[in-house]
């Protein structure tokens, strides 16, 4: 799973960085000649950033999801797509889709969230450990980032990280030495 999530995120991270790059070029006086051409460039380069995340996120639901058969890489490819919605809408205005990125972003996460809800709920009535994880908490600070930089929810963002890592610490005496490495 982690490769594949890297090799998605290592694509889009590329075209990402062109893009902020193309961004700071632009609020150079010495480029002001060049404006047209590199704002052409750099709408060139978000129609890729959308055709690679649109293929991505087909890639996890036809090829992932439905062999994952636990709920640990369904959220996990569900958090993935929901980030990969996140860099889509991070980078778009409204005439390229930013809205309906934003929502299926937001769709995502939320599906995301409430599975590892219910499944740390079946964890307690089984009178099984809920450890805090790396999947746990790279989920809620994913959709912390996004509620703070695409929904500019920043007070909602702020106390999910907070209650994320107040648990985390009030855990971290149940924790053994290999999920610290982790």
């Amino acid at each position: 799973m982690d490769l594949i999530a890297c090799g998605f995120k290592s694509q889009l991270t590329d075209i990402r960085d062109a893009i902020r790059n193309i961004d700071i070029l632009l609020t150079k006086s010495k480029f002001e000649s060049k404006k047209a051409t590199l704002e052409q460039y750099k709408n060139g380069i978000k129609a890729d950033l959308v055709a690679k995340g649109k293929r991505q996120i087909k890639i996890i639901d036809d090829h992932c999801i439905g062999v994952t058969g636990s709920p640990i890489p369904l959220i996990y490819f569900r958090k993935l797509q929901a980030d990969i919605y996140r860099y889509m809408a991070e980078s778009t205005g409204i005439a390229d889709g930013r809205v309906e990125f934003k929502e299926a972003a937001l769709k995502t996460y939320k599906e995301s969230v409430y599975t590892l809800k219910c499944l740390r709920e079946l964890r307690v009535q089984q009178n099984k450990p809920d450890p805090i994880d790396s999947l746990r908490l790279g989920l809620n600070l994913n959709y912390a980032i996004f509620l703070w930089e695409i929904m500019e929810q920043k007070k909602k963002a702020i106390r999910i990280l907070k209650r994320e890592i107040q648990e985390a610490l009030d855990d971290f005496d149940k924790w053994d030495q290999s999920q610290i490495e982790q």
